[in-house]
């Protein structure tokens, strides 16, 4: 069930979404241990590593996309009341509209660069790209609540502020954090 160690997260590992027993030990164990410690709602993260995996190696991880999309469908099908939340996962979303209820754009206008240890603007094309498949998610579920979370130094608060109201003319409930994610910034 489990792939090599993910370079983005050495202490975490890639998961075949494929594996029914995955799926069954998140549905039957996962989610209502979570439920029960007092949680109202699920966050689904890195959905994206599912399209990633199967454009990087076809052959081997054909169907991870798929996979992801039925992981979110048994979820959904077990705990209908749930709210649901996805990160990015754009490949993913065509095949679930509908069964899930907020969709989290991270890093849509900024984002923290690991290695030069420094905030960044993302590229317009980037941007673009992003706030495309928002948008798109919002066609197929026109009930489907955008929510945007960027990176950006705390102390700026001209930036802190441009980001958004920029969000929020994209119509995205916005979120700006501190590359850690230990603290959301407040809007100056």
């Amino acid at each position: 069930m489990l792939f090599d160690a993910n370079p983005n997260w050495p202490d975490a590992q890639f998961v075949d979404m494929r594996a029914a027993r995955w799926r069954d030990r998140i549905v039957t164990q996962l989610v209502p241990a979570i439920l029960a410690r007092g949680f109202s709602g699920l966050f689904f993260d890195t959905l994206d590593n599912a399209e990633f995996l199967e454009t990087r190696n076809p052959v081997r991880f054909s169907g991870m996309v798929e996979g992801a999309a039925d992981l979110v469908r048994s979820v959904r099908h077990h705990f209908p009341n749930v709210p649901i939340m996805i990160n990015r996962g754009y490949a993913v979303l065509p095949r679930i509209a509908g069964k899930f209820d907020m969709l989290l754009g991270e890093s849509v206008r900024t984002t923290f660069d690991a290695k030069s240890r420094s905030y960044q603007l993302v590229s317009e094309a980037g941007y673009l790209w992003q706030v495309e498949r928002m948008r798109r998610a919002r066609e197929r579920d026109p009930h489907l609540r955008l929510f945007s979370l960027d990176y950006w130094d705390p102390e700026d608060r001209d930036g802190i502020a441009r980001i958004y109201t920029g969000q929020r003319a994209n119509s995205f409930i916005p979120y700006v954090g501190t590359f850690d994610l230990t603290s959301i910034v407040t809007e100056p």
